[in-house]
């Protein structure tokens, strides 16, 4: 009797939690990690569209501040547009090839030298590919599903029994 008492104690281990958590773990890891992949993607493009949006509103600056220029009557800024759109200046003015240097040209006409800004994107940040994002979001992806849903059912079958 006092054998039998031992044997039946209050925890026994169950090697089928094992198989429970780990394959509730592949489970879960197949079902984020895609997402995480597509979580990623979308933040590139929404970074691209955050710089095209940014470049848009500094264009739109200069060339904002391009009118208000050209419609402003001064004549230095009336000789700088002859010299720039029609490409003719007088004899004693600066050549055009130092119009983009602000020391040697007008003060009213340094601020629109450059209509176009340029247009950058940050660099997308480089991503470690590993070994199990690769399976959970390959061609392989239905074989793990598969094999983490066989452990998850070995996980909750009940515990062995031993023929006394």
């Amino acid at each position: 009797m006092a054998l039998r008492a031992r044997q039946s104690a209050l925890f026994r281990f169950d090697a089928g939690w094992l198989f429970l958590l780990a394959g509730t773990t592949v489970l879960c890891a197949t079902a984020i990690i895609p997402a995480q992949r597509d979580l990623r993607a979308a933040q590139v493009e929404r970074d691209k569209a955050r710089a095209i949006e940014q470049w848009q509103s500094n264009r739109l600056e200069k060339y904002a501040a391009y009118l208000d220029a050209a419609q402003a009557p001064d004549e230095r800024m009336a000789r700088w547009l002859v010299a720039t759109q029609l490409n003719r200046v007088p004899a004693t003015s600066v050549p055009i090839a130092t119009f983009n240097d602000p020391a040697r040209t007008d003060a009213g006409a340094t601020a629109i030298v450059d209509l176009e800004p340029p247009l950058t994107f940050a660099p997308p940040e480089t991503h470690r590919i590993s070994t199990l994002e690769r399976l959970a979001t390959g061609k392989s992806r239905l074989w793990l599903v598969v094999a983490a849903a066989v452990c998850v059912l070995f996980g909750l079958l009940p515990p062995a029994r031993r023929a006394r």
